[in-house]
């Protein structure tokens, strides 16, 4: 089984945000406009994290849903139209999604890498990377596969069967 453990979305509230003064009346946020442009927000109550740019563009990711991420965009919004701004949601947009399965296996890497066509460095890193149109999968040694790059769940799940295979046929007895 597949589990989404997260979703970066993107959207514009159609409002200019002066962040050096907003960054003093908000509780919970960062902004050193010296590392970095946008302003990040965090909440407890809120779930996922939010970059707010000077434009109104706003970048929500850490939610394991399209609906929840939704959801945190709009009180994110909402905590921006508590502090005076007239803020109006569009173009909300779903950038990527990545999910991780636990399959229990034991992979030889080398092997699985060589039946995939995959990348495989294990002073880089520790997984077979391999990429497949769009997505990317990683493959660890122990059977999880992280998914990524998404844009739907359907997308996800897709191709996730004939990586496990391979990884069934290159896994050791």
């Amino acid at each position: 089984m597949l589990n989404v453990v997260n979703v970066v979305v993107t959207a514009q509230l159609n409002c200019c945000f002066p962040l050096p003064q907003l960054a003093r009346t908000m509780y919970n946020v960062i902004y050193n406009p010296h590392q970095f442009t946008a302003m990040i927000i965090r909440s407890r109550k809120i779930k996922g994290t939010c970059l707010l740019f000077p434009n109104g563009k706003i970048v929500v990711n850490g939610c394991t849903s399209r609906a929840e991420s939704h959801h945190s965009v709009r009180q994110f919004a909402r905590q921006l139209q508590r502090h005076g701004y007239s803020v109006r949601l569009s173009d909300f947009k779903v950038q990527t999604m990545t999910g991780v399965q636990k399959t229990g296996l034991h992979v030889d890497m080398i092997k699985l890498a060589e039946n995939l066509g995959a990348e495989y460095n294990p002073d880089i890193s520790p997984g077979v990377i391999y990429r497949h149109g769009k997505l990317v999968y990683i493959i660890q040694h122990k059977g999880s596969v992280i998914v990524s790059g998404a844009k739907t769940l359907k997308e996800m799940v897709k191709d996730i069967p004939d990586v496990i295979l391979n990884m069934y046929i290159c896994s050791r007895k």
